[in-house]
């Protein structure tokens, strides 16, 4: 599934594709997902670069379908009896053909990867992939505590806080109440009853709901594929699992992309913390497992995974076997 576009730009096209044709300034309104308003002006930008790739288009007519996103927002709309129609006050946009077909998709990979109750189509395209890793780490650990993931994931507590506040908000986890936690509660623990010094929390049923669908159907792969807008996303994270640093040229060679296109989705990784820039001058053989040599300089950019990355590949990898 390959669109390059962002998590907001699908967003907009679900609610397109759910509401039909709205304004950038009523559509700020009805998307689901934000903490806070969108401005309007941002979502306009938004809305003319889908325009460019011929997924939505400007309505044209001076009225829209009553049934439209405008009537269930504005009630108090003056219109005629047994109109079907509503006066159009700003620019509207609708979905193209093609448009329609992207949308139709992604809520079908929404759908399967909520597992059919619980969770909002599109609250998925919230999450991001530490979102998604600290899902996974509650179902494997029961419960765990925002520091013990932050050492587990190498990041700082601060955005891992942030993290657990936003998925308790979307109601996937929740906090666990009681003075004490029994072994059985918390697997990484290993005495038998463990005193809360801390804020625990586990996954609820539709946490718990997501999760399970996302193993069971192993989608892992579709799920990188729709928050990079490219389907090698998955395979590009497994090569740099296997080469650890490698750079962009052999990268491009490896999975057969022109090398534009490769930078766009290494640039795109690295924007959703999943990929890094090598640091050191001199790579060791040990260090660059693709193409092995006593050592190399560093005469252009290497990448590799970051931990997070790590962890998302190692799950994929647990999940496919299972």
């Amino acid at each position: 599934m390959e669109h390059g576009l962002d998590g907001l730009s699908l967003k907009v096209l679900l609610h397109l594709y759910e509401y039909g044709p709205d304004t950038p300034k009523l559509m700020c309104r009805r998307l689901l997902g934000e903490r806070t308003q969108l401005d309007p002006a941002l979502l306009e930008r938004v809305l003319e670069a889908i325009a460019e790739k011929g997924l939505v288009k400007r309505m044209q007519s001076k009225t829209v379908p009553k049934n439209t996103a405008t009537s269930s927002i504005k009630p108090w709309i003056k219109v005629r009896v047994k109109s079907s129609e509503v006066r159009r006050h700003g620019q509207y946009y609708e979905l193209a053909r093609e448009g329609e077909k992207l949308a139709k998709r992604v809520r079908d990979l929404l759908r399967s990867m909520a597992g059919g109750e619980g969770v909002q189509p599109h609250v998925l395209l919230s999450l991001s992939p530490l979102h998604t890793y600290i899902l996974l780490h509650l179902r494997m650990t029961c419960t765990d505590y925002a520091k013990s993931i932050a050492r587990t994931v190498k990041m700082p507590i601060e955005d891992v806080v942030l993290t657990l506040d936003r998925l308790e908000e979307l109601g996937l986890i929740e906090r666990v109440h009681g003075s004490a936690l029994k072994r059985t509660e918390a697997k990484l623990k290993l005495s038998h009853e463990v005193r809360k010094h801390h804020t625990y929390y586990k996954l609820s049923r539709s946490g718990e709901m997501l999760v399970r669908s996302v193993k069971r159907h192993g989608l892992i792969e579709k799920w990188l594929a729709l928050i990079t807008g490219h389907s090698k996303a998955h395979q590009l994270l497994q090569f740099l699992s296997e080469a650890e640093h490698e750079h962009i040229v052999a990268i491009a060679q490896a999975l057969s992309l022109q090398l534009e296109e490769a930078q766009r989705l290494i640039d795109k990784l690295i924007e959703l913390g999943l990929v890094a820039e090598t640091k050191p001058k001199v790579l060791k053989m040990k260090h660059r497992r693709a193409k092995p040599k006593k050592e190399t300089r560093c005469l252009h950019r290497y990448y590799r995974l970051t931990r997070l990355a790590e962890l998302l590949i190692r799950y994929s990898t647990r999940a496919r076997e299972d």
